[in-house]
């Protein structure tokens, strides 16, 4: 069984959490001096993450755009594949209706129905 008291204690109580003493009114002006000091050692990593989080918006941008051209794409191709199934039809119809009329171009209609 391990020895619990050879375990590292934590030296951290509550009142050294900024956000704890900011909500709980503890030591304000204290406080935000640390948040201003943890701010300026900290400045070139605050930077750089505000740095990454706008190259991920703007590349989440350019996926949502590519996204959406793909999108209106494939709607294209859809409508062009309609519009020609109904122009294939309507020719269709329209020689099978030539054939019924002109009695001599009947052997056509049979060929098209069979």
């Amino acid at each position: 069984m391990e020895d619990l008291s050879k375990l590292p204690t934590s030296n951290v109580c509550q009142a050294d959490i900024p956000a704890f003493n900011l909500l709980n009114d503890i030591d304000i002006p204290k406080t935000e001096a640390r948040i201003a000091q943890f701010q300026k050692q900290n400045a070139g990593i605050i930077a750089s993450n505000k740095q990454n989080a706008i190259i991920e918006a703007l590349g989440q941008q350019e996926r949502d755009e590519l996204e959406k051209r793909a999108r209106e794409e494939r709607m294209e191709m859809v409508a062009n594949a309609e519009r020609m199934d109904r122009e294939q039809e309507e020719r269709a119809r329209g020689q099978i209706g030539e054939a019924l009329v002109c009695p001599m171009s009947n052997h056509i209609a049979w060929k098209l129905l069979s």
